[in-house]
């Protein structure tokens, strides 16, 4: 069995209007294996783990099964303050945050006693060190990086209005970050705007349909026959 947990890009392909349109790579799974697919649009990592939590609560995983985790946005439900309040750095602050839900995630594996695959979604992996969490395997830093090597991977995603809002409350209580803020804001929009230069991998600022085929034909090579 597959069991996937994660936010939007762990779904399908969706169009402008957020409709689903397209099969995501757990679907591509369904057609050769047993699939479970916790995820949700709009959740936030901490709900991601939660979820996974409250299903190996109630049913027993085996040997054969594999768990992914295609890590999202950490900043999704987090309270702005939490950003900036205390902080002399955002990126700092923002890798904090998403450090404490990898560490959830590995407390989570481990009371179970199984491992959790990281896939870098939304939120790209390649400057994070998991060393420390021996329940963990970083199994796919940036899927953007699988889809194309120019992906200019980061932490930093733009994926509803967590950027702006925050950027409303630098202003007013900690204009000494702004340019900071500024920096980040540009890498993930720089994420964005990459994604509008291959249409047929990313679509609405998701990965596509055929974008999820390529996911799974990565992860099991022997299957990239079955369309």
């Amino acid at each position: 069995m597959r069991i996937f947990t994660g936010g939007s890009w762990a779904i399908g392909e969706f169009d402008r209007d957020s409709r689903l349109i397209g099969p995501g790579v757990a679907q591509y799974f369904s057609l050769h294996d047993d699939v479970i697919n916790l995820s949700k649009g709009f959740s936030s990592c901490v709900w991601q783990i939660q979820i996974l939590d409250n299903f190996l609560s109630r049913f027993v995983v085996l040997p054969g099964d594999v768990v992914y985790w295609l890590v999202h946005n950490p900043l999704i439900d987090i309270p702005t303050e939490q950003i900036y309040k205390n902080q002399n750095s955002l990126a700092t602050s923002i890798k904090n945050i998403l450090i404490k839900n990898l560490a959830h995630a590995n407390t989570v594996a481990g009371k179970y006693k199984i491992t959790i695959n990281l896939i870098g979604a939304a939120c790209d992996l390649d400057s994070v060190d998991i060393s420390q969490y021996n329940n963990l395997n970083l199994l796919i830093p940036s899927w953007g990086k699988l889809i194309d090597e120019s992906y200019p991977a980061s932490i930093f995603a733009r994926q509803t209005n967590e950027l702006d809002l925050l950027k409303i409350q630098l202003e007013k209580h900690r204009p000494d970050l702004i340019p900071e803020f500024e920096t980040i804001a540009g890498m993930a929009f720089g994420k964005r705007k990459f994604m509008l230069t291959i249409p047929d991998k990313f679509a609405s600022f998701h990965p596509t349909s055929l974008a999820h085929k390529q996911l799974r034909d990565y992860l099991c090579p022997e299957w990239a026959h079955i369309q």
